[in-house]
């Protein structure tokens, strides 16, 4: 899928929609360009998003629309709900300094294939690849608070209550999060919870203590993002944000705010 990056004038398409389909045919970010050059000079249907909405617009020569590329990542869902929707990540997915549109796109399994350890005052990473070629979910937003969407199959994992902001409190918990080839439990501090019904991403500071998630990764990874903290049984957040400098320490989100 690609996003329109210019609006093409008197054609129809704006700026920041989604073509999801060239003449039926499904765009993706290696063919885009190849699927608009075999219509250059001639009509052509493009099936778009825009504003949730599907729009189907039939374009004469769109050989000067302009795209750039869809994006992806790794990262962690934090929740399931019994209704079929989840929420992942915790944080916006940014593309240019702006929140990244997501009207349509998918989740897929993964698996992790190892890590780049952080250094020299930069985060490290965990490296994965798709595991399978069937998406798992859809996306239909991505705000403050992370992607959310509609699972396709079946709720997995265990079940747990949400705690509400105010019940956290600094002390041990614990962080759900693949590391290697299977799902963990690893110890953490809560350092510190904000106060207050003011909404954000960095709503509290965690420090890892457990030994073996040190030994693995140093800390906080990118793609750790959205991997569950809970405290006393409860659902309490999860992982945001890694701290500059110190990857034994970062920021987590209430759950409540991702409900």
């Amino acid at each position: 899928m690609a996003s329109v990056t210019a609006e093409a004038a008197g054609c129809g398409l704006r700026e920041g929609d989604v073509v999801t389909h060239i003449n039926g045919v499904r765009t993706t970010a290696s063919a885009d360009a190849a699927l608009v050059a075999s219509v250059c000079g001639e009509d052509a249907e493009f099936r778009v998003a825009r504003g949730g909405v599907s729009l189907s617009l039939e374009i004469s020569d769109p050989c000067g629309v302009t795209f750039g590329e869809g994006i992806s990542g790794l990262g962690t869902v934090t929740f399931e709900k019994s209704d079929g929707s989840y929420r992942a990540l915790g944080h916006a997915i940014t593309s240019a300094g702006k929140t990244a549109s997501a009207e349509y796109g998918y989740i897929y399994d993964s698996e992790i294939i190892g890590a780049k350890l952080p250094s020299g005052g930069a985060a490290g990473r965990l490296i994965g690849r798709r595991r399978g070629s069937e998406p798992i979910g859809n996306i239909l937003s991505n705000d403050t608070f992370g992607l959310s969407g509609k699972m396709f199959g079946q709720a997995r994992g265990e079940e747990f209550t949400v705690m509400s902001h105010d019940e956290v409190r600094p002390g041990k918990a614990l962080i759900y999060s693949t590391v290697d080839s299977e799902r963990r439990a690893y110890e953490i501090e809560i350092v510190k919870a904000k106060k207050g019904d003011s909404r954000g991403e960095k709503s509290m500071v965690i420090r890892v203590t457990d030994e073996a998630l040190l030994e693995k990764t140093g800390g906080i990874l990118q793609g750790m993002s959205g991997s569950p903290i809970v405290q006393n049984g409860k659902l309490a957040g999860a992982v945001t944000h890694v701290f500059t400098g110190d990857p034994t320490r970062g920021y987590g989100v209430f759950a409540e705010w991702m409900l």
